[in-house]
């Protein structure tokens, strides 16, 4: 069991995590919060939170116990399955920023935002 209180560094941080945390009962695996070690991730399928871990969670599936304004509690999960593999819909852009140009409303035509 694992318990987080609100005057720990990164309690903020698991309180922003838990709110992608999905309440429907059908796919109990969504209402988990999962740890690989270095991250701590929660999605309801449609929108994915993602914290850096700056504690020793270790890697596995939690449930979560309690939920308030002073603390959190987790504990290992008895859901059966496998949480999905967050990285995929991360995006692995290129290191270097991509230069935009800017709009000339001469060069590109347009007299009026409408003519855009």
């Amino acid at each position: 069991m694992i318990k987080i209180t609100k005057i720990e560094k990164g309690f903020a941080a698991f309180r922003f995590l838990l709110k992608a945390r999905s309440k429907d009962k059908i796919k109990p695996i969504f209402t988990c919060l999962f740890s690989d070690g270095e991250n701590a991730v929660c999605t309801d399928s449609r929108r994915l939170h993602m914290i850096k871990l700056d504690r020793d969670i270790p890697a596995g599936l939690y449930d979560v116990i309690t939920s308030t304004t002073n603390d959190i509690v987790l504990c290992e999960s008895t859901v059966g399955g496998q949480f999905p593999n967050y990285k995929q819909v991360l995006y692995a852009g290129e290191d270097e920023p991509v230069k935009l140009s800017v709009w000339d409303k001469h060069t590109n035509g347009a007299r009026t935002l409408f003519d855009i």
